[in-house]
């Protein structure tokens, strides 16, 4: 839900198009969406690391981050003077009712303290970034010492701390923790909860694993049909 210009021309997010040597493109914040993505239909020439050329924000590892004055390179691909538009899919719009498998380490919390959990309204806060971001809402405090070992960390995992505040943990999530997970959410809905701006409100809906693996399947074969649809519409352009 990005407003897109290029010299004064408005495009729309969600659209290609072709600019000049001296175009201005500019991206400002819509009506919706917190995340957004300035796609090159061209292979850039960058520094890679361990053969990426993508950048960790936090260490620098990477191709590096954009500053002012930087001048990109690359090869152009196929088709990189055709300007078209594509439909936005539904499940890149936020969402802010989220599905959720309880655990891994449910048990370290109360009945009441879960029911709480699934029964409440939350709120994004301020303290957002592609590490995960902090929730507000009821203090969901653990019934036994915090003594687990660390372990692996989930994209997805609703991370209760020492003081019971909830964290969603990102993309760029730590790589592991020792605080108790009290939910993981389904991988097909965080896109949309990624999408939420802070004070967006948000509820957790709780559904076993074997319907989370029937809905995260539904989401695969609609993804695909999704790009399948992209593919033939830009070899009829």
């Amino acid at each position: 839900g990005f407003v897109v210009t290029v010299d004064d021309r408005r495009q729309g997010s969600w659209s290609a198009f072709p600019v000049r040597s001296g175009s201005r493109v500019t991206i400002r914040p819509g009506p919706w969406g917190s995340w957004a993505y300035l796609a090159f239909s061209a292979v850039l020439e960058t520094e890679t690391w361990l053969g990426s050329a993508a950048t960790h924000a936090h260490s620098g590892f990477g191709g590096g981050k954009l500053t002012a004055g930087d001048v990109l390179q690359g090869e152009l691909t196929a088709g990189a003077g055709i300007a078209h538009q594509f439909p936005c899919p539904v499940f890149a719009r936020p969402r802010s009712n989220l599905r959720v498998v309880l655990g891994p380490q449910d048990r370290f919390f109360a009945p009441d303290t879960i029911a709480t959990f699934l029964g409440s309204a939350f709120t994004l806060t301020d303290a957002y970034d592609r590490m995960g971001v902090r929730l507000r809402g009821p203090i969901l405090l653990p019934n036994a010492a915090l003594t687990l070992p660390s372990e692996a960390i989930l994209r997805g995992s609703v991370q209760v701390a020492g003081d019971g505040v909830a964290t969603v943990l990102l993309a760029d999530h730590q790589t592991t923790g020792g605080y108790p997970k009290i939910a993981t959410l389904l991988s097909c809905d965080l896109d949309g909860f990624a999408q939420l701006r802070p004070h967006a409100p948000v509820a957790f809906q709780a559904v076993t694993p074997a319907r989370a693996l029937q809905i995260s399947r539904q989401h695969a074969t609609a993804t695909a049909r999704y790009l399948a649809g992209i593919s033939r519409r830009a070899a009829t352009v």
